[in-house]
């Protein structure tokens, strides 16, 4: 078994120091998430920086709290169970940023 110690938290740094985010699956850590602001502050900020966000399976309830339009021609952004992951995220990572939607992406309406 391995055990993994974090290096960071929501709390202690911002999405805009790492490549991509990715929400893990299950409708019991999606709950716990939509309880925190720290936690979509983060994935929206890292949506708005053209950053690719993949949503495992059961966080539509988080995901649904988040500014993210659900637009499954955005290249970088990820739905598991809709989109071909984890291929299609792993693509969207080395891809950077999807500039293209910058503006689609920090348009509010």
């Amino acid at each position: 078994k391995s055990v993994f110690t974090p290096d960071h938290s929501l709390t202690s740094t911002a999405s805009v120091c790492f490549d991509a985010v990715y929400v893990a699956s299950g409708k019991r850590s999606a709950d716990v998430l939509k309880t925190e602001p720290a936690a979509i502050l983060f994935v929206n900020e890292a949506y708005k920086h053209c950053k690719a966000v993949a949503f495992g399976k059961e966080t539509e309830g988080f995901s649904a709290l988040t500014n993210i339009k659900k637009d499954l021609k955005d290249p970088a952004l990820i739905m598991e169970g809709k989109t071909k992951f984890p291929a299609a995220f792993v693509t969207a990572i080395a891809n950077h940023r999807v500039w293209d939607l910058e503006d689609a992406r920090n348009n509010p309406s």
